[in-house]
């Protein structure tokens, strides 16, 4: 069963209790019988002088079964006034006055009676009918848990159970009608019918019975007694049981008392309340509404984050993987560069030795001009010098040359770098500064025409150093004939390369002062490229964990707009259908009370509840004794010797009364 109809069902439940469980044979302790009396009327005196009131009893016998043996109904006629003539209606076989011997005028069902005989007091006759009763009743005997006869039970012992069926057969197929809550007048079939109490009463004679069992019976002892009190209201259907252990069992009569009347039903009033319920449902799912409706941005963006997922990790995969190769080459690039320093470091140590033996030489040209002996010593000493600075040049050509390529190839990735950095990286940060440095330091070598301006002049002094061991040797073969004109020559030569060495000393002290910042800084940039690397690493674990994180977030809002919509459909509207069917419920259920109210006081007549207006019936049925045929022979025959009774008095004692 959905909500709705839970909350409505539930609500209905509350307000008629009594006559929704009646049919299951829910029977209540009956702790008082009330009989409504009719209100005083003239209709039943013909000349408005007066008013004038009926009292119906009908008696009834039944068999042990609850069959109908025999239905008397005894009605009591009083009144006050000038009554000239009393009208009183029903179907009887006979009418027979219990109190005088006047008789009516029976005629077409109506009983008519001479008014003046309330003067001497209050008109009682029995009239004998076979009319249907409203109320049918059956009973069955157990005796240790098997089915018998009643008659049977006599001089029996063991554990009895009987069970009392009561049908109310007074079914109304009149409609409900109530005013719905949203629908207006509504008229609903519903199947209900003219409410009885049904009073059942049994003596227990404990002398005969014990371990009596009957928890929904009122139990009253009286001496060596215990009467048991049931009410019930049949609609259509209850039942009562009782149990109890006899020997030699004998049964006193079941006595059955019957009056219209409604269940004790509570008057439950929660319309106010059910329309504060409503309004507050309705608030919520407006205010669900409006929840849902925020939420959907908020899931739309963790979507779209979630599609560019792929794309940021496969780049940061990316730079995390350059940055980890740059790190594991930096050692070699460092290495590489100290060796070039070094092989630098030889170049200037050999340009050193150049300009000092140029310096020699030029001293010996000097002195090689003043005195030709000393031409062939200054010869040979040039010869010495130009073997040196030629074993020089070449170890510089082995060595500086290959390492100054490699470093013009590595100042070229490393300017490029450097600007990328300046491009992309904020301002004053420090990877900004140290690309800036890079780009300062490139500057400062192009000032210097270069590296490859280096590497042209180590040329030109290596094919200078060659010319003058190639001079030398010449000098050695003409020193005579060709001695004096090469002097000039020479000099003019060695004076352009001691120049030429200065200038290039000059440059390689600044070259190295720049080298040296640059390593610093090239040192400091594999070190944040680590420390870059490093926190790539880190964001790559944060931002898996933050998208796990937003896919989860995602999954959540999802679920929840579902879960709100079907709250919203499932739960809340339900719960507002429930309500206003409750509601609904409600006010049927004050409608049905209603009705059972009027068709209780309505039911005045059990001969002719559409005449007998001024009227007011009860039933009194009666099952007979069971006992041993010789008691109640014996009864039989006392009754014979006492005096003659009439019928009232003979009536009263068969009903114990």
């Amino acid at each position: 069963m959905n909500m709705k109809k839970m909350l409505s069902r539930a609500l209905l439940f509350s307000v008629v209790l009594c006559f929704v469980l009646m049919p299951m044979g829910t029977t209540y302790a009956y702790r008082g019988l009330k009989v409504a009396l009719a209100q005083p009327s003239d209709k039943n005196a013909d000349d408005g002088s007066g008013f004038v009131s009926k009292d119906e009893t009908v008696y009834v016998i039944l068999d042990h079964d609850g069959k109908v043996l025999e239905q008397r109904v005894v009605n009591r006629i009083y009144g006050k006034g000038e009554i000239k003539e009393i009208r009183d209606y029903g179907q009887y076989s006979s009418v027979r006055n219990m109190e005088t011997s006047a008789e009516p005028k029976v005629q077409d069902g109506q009983i008519v009676w001479d008014g003046q005989l309330l003067k001497k007091g209050d008109i009682y006759y029995e009239g004998i009918t076979d009319k249907e009763l409203p109320i049918e009743v059956s009973i069955r005997y157990f005796l240790d848990g098997r089915e018998v006869d009643a008659q049977s039970l006599v001089g029996k012992s063991g554990n009895l159970r009987i069970e009392i069926g009561i049908k109310n057969k007074l079914k109304v197929t009149q409609p409900i009608t109530y005013e719905s809550y949203e629908k207006g007048s509504i008229s609903k079939e519903y199947e209900h019918y003219v409410p009885f109490l049904v009073q059942v009463s049994y003596p227990v004679d404990l002398n005969i019975f014990s371990d009596v069992k009957a928890d929904e019976a009122v139990k009253v002892v009286t001496g060596r007694t215990m009467n048991l009190s049931f009410a019930t209201f049949p609609y259509p259907d209850a039942k009562v049981t009782f149990e109890m252990r006899g020997s030699n069992i004998e049964l006193k009569p079941l006595t059955f008392t019957v009056i219209p009347q409604v269940p004790p039903v509570p008057d439950v009033d929660m319309e106010d309340e059910l329309k504060k319920m409503l309004d507050g449902v309705r608030e919520i799912r407006d205010g669900l509404k409006q929840f849902g409706a925020a939420t959907q941005p908020l899931a739309s963006g963790g979507k779209q984050m979630a599609e560019g997922k792929q794309a940021l990790e496969r780049g940061i995969s990316a730079l995390v993987a350059g940055s980890d190769e740059l790190d594991e080459s930096s050692d070699e690039l460092i290495a590489g560069f100290d060796v070039s320093v070094q092989g630098f470091n030889e170049l200037k140590d050999g340009v050193t030795k150049l300009a000092e033996g140029l310096n020699e030489v030029a001293a010996g040209m000097n002195r090689l001009a003043g005195s030709a002996g000393e031409v062939s010593s200054a010869v040979n000493s040039l010869a010495q010098a130009a073997s040196q600075l030629q074993d020089a040049a070449n170890g510089w050509a082995q060595n500086m040359a290959p390492g100054l390529l490699q470093l013009v190839n590595i100042n070229e990735e490393m300017l490029t770098i450097a600007q990328k950095l300046v491009q992309e990286q904020p301002e004053g940060s420090d990877l900004y500064k140290l690309g800036q440095m890079v780009i300062k330091q490139n500057r400062l070598i192009e000032s210097m025409g270069g590296p490859e301006s280096i590497i042209n002049s180590g040329a030109q002094l290596l094919g200078a150093i060659n010319g003058v061991k190639e001079a030398v040797d010449k000098l050695k073969e003409g020193l005579d004939s060709q001695f004096i004109p090469g002097i000039q020559a020479i000099n003019d030569s060695i004076a352009s390369l001691a120049s030429g060495a200065k200038a290039t000393l000059d440059g390689m002290e600044e070259y190295q002062k720049g080298q040296t910042a640059y390593r610093q800084g090239l040192v400091k940039y594999v070190e944040g490229v680590g420390d870059v690397a490093d926190g790539l690493d880190a964001l790559s674990g944060n931002l898996t964990r933050m998208f796990t994180g937003m896919d989860s977030l995602v999954k959540v809002l999802e679920k929840m707009d579902e879960g709100l919509s079907a709250m919203d459909s499932q739960g809340l509207s339900e719960m507002e259908e429930g309500i206003i069917q409750a509601i609904d419920d409600m006010r049927f259920a004050k409608a049905l009370k209603q009705r059972m109210e009027e068709l209780a006081d309505g039911y005045r007549s059990f001969m002719d509840n559409e005449r007998n207006k001024n009227s007011s019936v009860q039933f009194i049925m009666r099952t007979r004794e069971i006992a041993y045929e010789e008691e109640a022979k014996e009864a039989q025959d006392v009754q014979d010797i006492q005096p003659k009774m009439n019928l009232w008095e003979r009536l009263l004692d068969l009903l114990g009364l």
